[in-house]
């Protein structure tokens, strides 16, 4: 476990000052998405057990964060291109002319943000447009108990 860990930080610390940024993103999306998600599942429940309509402003506060979610779900991989290119300017700035070796180490490095980036947005993504779904479908199961309930 050890081992990972250091190979984890090593890899972090290689990855350049957009690494912290990306990972205090991964830690806010994550956290909300999946307690969005927690509370569409108990609401979705609890809907279930007593028919009892969940609050518009509660939908709506969950709707607002999942919305959240996607827009910063979309910056994930911009702040990975932007340690890329900053990587790659440092690496090209430091070349010296001494061998290739500096330079495909310096763009390497580049590289890992990009990658966390990636890491950061498409499971990210995945779960806003899964809440999102989950979302709809308890807002149309509560409009057709609306509808019956109208019609008796």
């Amino acid at each position: 476990m050890t081992d990972f860990l250091k190979t984890y930080a090593e890899i972090f610390e290689s990855g350049g000052v957009l690494m912290l940024p990306l990972a205090a993103l991964a830690l806010y999306l994550y956290y909300g998405e999946f307690s969005a998600c927690l509370a569409l599942h108990k609401i979705r429940r609890d809907f279930s057990r007593s028919r009892r309509l969940p609050e518009p402003r509660v939908l709506d506060a969950i709707g607002g964060r999942i919305k959240t979610a996607k827009i910063l779900s979309s910056t994930a991989p911009l702040l990975g291109l932007l340690g890329t290119i900053c990587g790659i300017c440092s690496a090209f700035s430091a070349y010296d002319g001494a061998g290739a070796g500096n330079l495909a180490g310096g763009i390497s490095a580049a590289l890992i943000t990009t990658q966390a980036g990636l890491v950061v947005a498409i499971p990210s993504w995945l779960l806003a447009v899964y809440a999102s779904a989950k979302l709809s479908d308890l807002r149309n199961s509560a409009d057709e108990k609306k509808d019956a309930e109208g019609g008796r």
